[in-house]
């Protein structure tokens, strides 16, 4: 079966959850998934870290929390999408045992896990607690190749544009957007008010980008504005800063690249 010309894609806007409160974000995920589902999307994007959490502290403390494992969640989640028929892709925690790792997972509508992208171009408390990706390729799913790309990864344009040339029709970011802005109730982050912009229109594809909203941390708080944005940099859909929202959108995937080899 040949990829669908069009596609219905949705990202889901979270709330912040500290990891000791991890218990409360599989009910999030689940109920973002059954509305994506309800509204018949193809695709739904949650954020980087959705579970259980993106400031962990220490691997230590990861471990310490209780939470599934990452083995263990990625069978939740598969089972969802199998569930309401839907392709998901999630970021996680991903324990590979000597160290951890900031990743997304792709699962299809049948609950088959079509791949996975570990987070390579680290911000800040990434390089307390997580290992960087090796790896840079579009995934294979039954919608086409989708690139995927974690927060800071998208400020590395060779990462999006290497994710395009490599064929992805469409780029997912799990993201979590921190909120720089320094004003009480002001938000404000370049990537959200336009790299990401930027980075679709370089590439040709469009993207989706899933953030969280509120403070996961006393000192850490992000901005929301997930956003859907067209191939020629036009946002489609985009959220408010500051509470949960499911921004969902049609969209044209990128048709594959054309390679041309010199003489």
């Amino acid at each position: 079966m040949s990829p669908p010309s069009t596609i219905r894609v949705g990202a889901a806007q979270l709330p912040a959850i500290p990891l000791d409160r991890h218990a409360e974000a599989l009910p999030q995920i689940e109920s973002a998934v059954t509305d994506a589902a309800a509204r018949k999307l193809d695709l739904l994007v949650l954020p980087e870290c959705a579970y259980p959490a993106y400031l962990l502290g220490s691997a230590a403390a990861y471990r310490a929390a209780g939470a599934l494992s990452g083995a263990d969640f990625v069978k939740r989640l598969a089972a969802l999408a199998r569930e309401h028929s839907i392709h998901v892709i999630c970021g996680f925690v991903d324990d590979a045992g000597d160290h951890l790792h900031n990743a997304a997972v792709i699962v299809d509508a049948t609950g088959a896990v079509c791949g996975y992208h570990h987070k390579s171009f680290m911000w800040g408390a990434d390089n307390d607690y997580f290992a960087p990706g090796d790896a840079l390729r579009p995934i294979d799913t039954p919608l086409g190749p989708i690139g995927v790309a974690i927060c800071a990864d998208a400020r590395a344009p060779e990462v999006m544009a290497g994710l395009a040339a490599g064929g992805a029709r469409l780029i997912a970011l799990p993201t979590c957007w921190v909120n720089v802005a320094t004003e009480p109730g002001a938000y404000h982050n370049a990537q959200a008010e336009f790299m990401i912009r930027a980075r679709a229109l370089e590439c040709g594809v469009p993207i989706v980008a899933a953030n969280k909203f509120g403070a996961e941390h006393e000192t850490v708080s992000y901005c929301g504005m997930s956003q859907i944005v067209a191939p020629d940099g036009e946002i489609v859909a985009q959220a408010d800063p500051d509470a949960a929202a499911l921004i969902e959108a049609e969209v044209a995937p990128a048709p594959p690249p054309v390679r041309e080899v010199p003489d």
